[in-house]
């Protein structure tokens, strides 16, 4: 992520196994994202796959592109560069309860959120497909913090270039639900449930009197009630994070992580 610039990269590994005797592979993308640059590796070598883009006439909202292999293997693992700008990265949505806007994503250079990046992960464990994984390392300039759900496995600092590597891990199952993803220069203040869940509130500086507010009433309120009604809460931890939409708002709950509207803090 460069917010000096507007500009967020995102690189996206897959295997396919067994494509056959397949030369080329089709994808469908969220316009109007762009794919920058898609790269074929097998057995230690890697390979530019050529790219012929095509519009499908019945959904004008996805591009499309054809990937040209440059050789058939028995499993194909394949990188895909997407980039985004402040113009391309957005996604809208309606609240089915009020009719109002809800603005799902947003890239500027004074902040990043996104509710809408769909990261589909597949089952690894064929004995229990409902057992899935997703991993997604989050590179940007310090003092931003990058925040999404799952687990944080560790963080990587670049000393020269200022910048620091987040690494998250989610164990359960995606629910067909996006990763989340947001970035800004948060403030943290946290406390750890009847001493076994971290809960976390990731805000801006000037909003610390809020989060502590917030804080106390998930405690004291919010938790003993849903805990109550559905049993412990399923997760490792909760994170409530504090997002800030130009115009709109968003809302978004996707098991372990909640993000909030600064308007409706």
């Amino acid at each position: 992520v460069a917010p000096a610039e507007g500009m967020l990269r995102v690189r996206v590994s897959m295997k396919i196994e067994n494509p056959g005797e397949r030369r080329e592979l089709r994808f469908l993308f969220t316009k109007p994202a762009r794919i920058a640059k898609a790269v074929q590796r097998s057995e230690g070598r890697e390979w530019p796959v050529k790219m012929r883009f095509t519009q499908p006439a019945a959904a004008p909202w996805y591009g499309s592109v054809i990937l040209a292999l440059a050789k058939p293997t028995r499993a194909v693992h394949l990188q895909l560069e997407y980039v985004y700008d402040e113009r391309t990265f957005a996604g809208h949505a309606t609240n089915p309860a009020t009719l109002d806007p809800l603005h799902v994503g947003q890239l500027t250079r004074e902040s990043i959120y996104s509710s809408h990046l769909n990261y589909y992960p597949r089952p690894v464990d064929k004995q229990n497909p409902f057992r899935e994984q997703a991993r997604i390392s989050v590179t940007c300039p310090e003092p931003w913090v990058a925040v999404s759900s799952g687990v944080l496995v560790g963080t990587n600092r670049d000393v020269v270039a200022k910048q620091r590597t987040y690494h998250y891990r989610m164990d359960f199952s995606s629910g067909r639900l996006p990763y989340p993803l947001a970035l800004y220069p948060y403030r943290t203040t946290a406390l750890k449930y009847r001493g076994r869940l971290p809960v976390t509130i990731y805000h801006a500086d000037k909003d610390t009197g809020f989060a502590q507010e917030k804080l106390r009433l998930i405690e004291s309120r919010i938790l003993p009630f849903l805990e109550r009604i559905m049993g412990p809460f399923p997760y490792p931890q909760l994170r409530i994070v504090e997002v800030f939409p130009r115009a709109g708002n968003t809302g978004l709950a996707a098991r372990s992580l909640v993000m909030l509207s600064q308007k409706r803090w």
